[in-house]
């Protein structure tokens, strides 16, 4: 994959953002990690993603703190970049953390309440290792279904999945071929 400046650039800012955010000495910062930095396209405005561990309080308590420390962050960032716009910081909290903790909560009491529910002959089937397991042919069956799903849009444009041979021109020159 190659860089574009504006993503070398995020790169950039998203390792000094994170060490000048650890440097801050605000009580009010819980246990923050720094995520992402998206610059906007004329790279005035950069969202600064985080997540924060611990309770609500804890994740409004490091929101507040991180916004009033942006102007900050903004002024201790400007002698190590070079760029000629300094980009105003806006930090907002990552939901995708969020929601993937919610989702694996999800999937834990599913997977507890199909135990539950199975009979002591079907226990000795359920697989306990479900991380790597369930991972694995979840992958396999999305490739099957892409796979699948590749093959059944073959069909409809009225093809089939291999291609066909390509024959040449019935009016083509015999000297090309190297036959003489």
């Amino acid at each position: 994959m190659t860089w574009d400046r504006i993503q070398r650039q995020e790169a950039i800012l998203l390792e000094k953002i994170a060490v000048l955010v650890q440097r801050l000495n605000d009580p009010r910062l819980g246990f923050v990690t720094i995520t992402a930095a998206k610059l906007s396209r004329d790279k005035r405005y950069c969202t600064v993603q985080f997540t924060v561990m611990g309770s609500e309080s804890e994740v409004s308590k490091t929101t507040r703190a991180l916004a009033a420390a942006a102007p900050r962050v903004r002024e201790m960032l400007a002698p190590s970049l070079q760029s000629r716009v300094l980009p105003e910081l806006r930090f907002v909290m990552d939901e995708n953390v969020v929601k993937e903790s919610r989702l694996r909560t999800l999937i834990e009491e599913v997977t507890a309440e199909r135990v539950d529910r199975a009979g002591p002959d079907e226990l000795m089937d359920v697989d306990t290792d479900t991380d790597t397991d369930t991972a694995a042919e979840a992958e396999a069956e999305a490739e099957a279904e892409a796979a699948a799903d590749v093959e059944a849009g073959a069909d409809e444009l009225g093809g089939d999945s291999e291609p066909d041979a390509v024959e040449a021109p019935k009016d083509a020159d015999p000297g090309l071929d190297g036959s003489s």
